[in-house]
């Protein structure tokens, strides 16, 4: 039984390349990713950096680390190095959990800095606005109406059903939202401008 055992977790000795373990997290995970354009950037990238046809098994921390300083030295941002290292990271952690590898090298995450917090002026809202009137895109407008007065995501306004819009709710109207990024619903309320705005997407969907 013992022997039994040990051969079932044993390494698989097949040598396995980078593209096809990144190939094969597709299959079982990224096909359906929401962000897989993204992760197909960065895993174009990793591939381009390492070599396609590069042994997964010959991919070390002191490689890693050069990588770091390669894509620091291009001028690339905590952040996107971070989204890289992201990629190789779990290609190389399912890898070793298919009994691919037997280690694995050690991935330092980068610092990334505070995002940056903007708003916008109310001179920049008018000259939008009037832009897109003069540019004849009014669904457009009534979206960038929505988004101010809201502040909800574009992809929870593009999730939007008119049954979300409780008309009779709050002073002008609220609407539902339904599985947001952080995983919670809410209901936001309307100002006179959104609620008018949302009726023209409505009537014009």
């Amino acid at each position: 039984i013992i022997a039994t055992t040990q051969h079932a977790h044993a390494v698989d000795s097949t040598p396995l390349t980078l593209t096809a373990a990144i190939e094969s997290m597709f299959r079982a995970d990224w096909k359906t990713a929401k962000s897989k354009k993204s992760i197909e950037i960065n895993t174009q990238a990793v591939m381009a950096y390492f070599g396609k046809d590069r042994l997964l098994s010959n991919i070390t921390t002191d490689d890693i680390d050069d990588y770091v300083a390669y894509l620091q030295a291009q001028g690339a941002k905590g952040g996107t190095i971070n989204r890289k290292l992201s990629v190789l990271s779990k290609v190389i952690e399912r890898a070793k959990e298919k009994g691919k590898l037997e280690t694995t090298p050690y991935i330092e995450r980068q610092t990334e800095s505070a995002g940056r917090i903007r708003f916008i002026t109310p001179e920049e809202e008018q000259t939008i606005l009037k832009l897109l009137d003069d540019w004849h895109e009014y669904r457009f407008k009534h979206v960038v109406e929505v988004l101010i007065d809201t502040g909800i995501r574009c992809g929870e306004l593009l999730k939007l059903t008119p049954s979300d819009i409780a008309k009779e709710q709050g002073v002008h109207g609220t609407i539902y939202l339904w599985d947001t990024k952080n995983g919670t619903n809410r209901g936001v309320p309307l100002t006179k401008r959104a609620a008018d705005a949302l009726e023209y997407l409505v009537q014009t969907s």
